[in-house]
């Protein structure tokens, strides 16, 4: 159960932000770019984006699922009266 009361305190004021632009405040922004870590070239160089849907496993890597054949003939989605 839940009770809805007014809030004593004032709305925030939001906008939204263009795409791309600085949200943060500046302290923020010196220690976030100190602490970005290096990135490894050749590891990005051997990185492909694959298409939405597509198999990020290869298939020697894929373990064997074996099907289950179970009976649900007696489960009902009425309701229970």
């Amino acid at each position: 159960m839940a009770e809805i009361v007014p809030s004593a305190d004032q709305p925030q004021s939001l906008s939204m932000a263009p795409l791309g632009a600085n949200v943060l405040p500046e302290q923020d922004i010196s220690s976030q770019q100190s602490a970005a870590p290096a990135v490894d070239q050749e590891k990005l160089a051997g990185m492909v984006a694959e298409p939405a849907g597509s198999y990020v496993i290869r298939t020697d890597e894929q373990s064997e699922v074996a099907s289950l054949d179970i009976d649900t003939s007696h489960l009902s989605l009425q309701d229970p009266q």
